[in-house]
């Protein structure tokens, strides 16, 4: 039965995976300011998150490669790094965290590399485009519905709810992405 719900599973995570880290993204800006940190080092801070991901691609794509079966690991390990990222800013004062916060969440954004690899292990290999597309839709749809509800949270229930709501979720994602079961491969 798992195996059958797999990759629709898989789905989820990619959803859930934008949608966590999305859900912070309309309250950071405010979020540093209201620390009293100046506009230059809001950039380098939101700015981290795209550098962590950059570099995160390549060697985690070359990590699913080597874990031919087990690239769920890959994905639960992303969703913790962003769980990890997403406490951070709620335990700590100083600017230094946030930057730590920022690059986990690249990395672990990065994790969508795997999620798309592994989708593609579903089907024949001649609908790989589609499947991509697929997963990159649900990414979207995760970015849809977490920039609003995000700002909503923050509004009603302060500044730091996003960022806790966000790592309960992703460790829901933990423990989905390793109850997902990979596709044999074809001999």
């Amino acid at each position: 039965m798992r195996e059958r719900l797999s990759p629709w599973m898989l789905l989820l995570c990619a959803f859930l995976l934008f949608f966590i880290i999305y859900l912070t993204g309309a309250v950071w800006p405010a979020f540093i300011s209201s620390r009293g940190l100046q506009e230059g080092t809001l950039g380098l801070i939101i700015g981290f998150y795209g550098l962590a991901l950059f570099v995160a691609r390549l060697p985690i794509g070359f990590l699913c490669d080597l874990l031919t079966g087990n690239r769920r690991a890959v994905i639960s390990a992303g969703f913790l790094c962003i769980a990890l990222g997403l406490v951070l800013p709620g335990l700590f004062e100083s600017a230094w965290p946030l930057f730590v916060s920022r690059i986990l969440l690249g990395v672990g954004a990065g994790s969508f590399v795997a999620i798309a690899v592994l989708y593609t292990l579903y089907s024949s290999p001649r609908s790989a485009g589609f499947g991509m597309a697929v997963v990159a839709s649900f990414l979207g749809w995760g970015q849809i519905f977490a920039n609003p509800l995000g700002g909503w949270l923050a509004d009603r229930f302060g500044m730091l709810a996003p960022f806790w709501v966000s790592a309960l979720v992703a460790v829901v994602g933990v423990v989905l992405a390793l109850a997902i079961v990979e596709p044999r491969p074809e001999r």
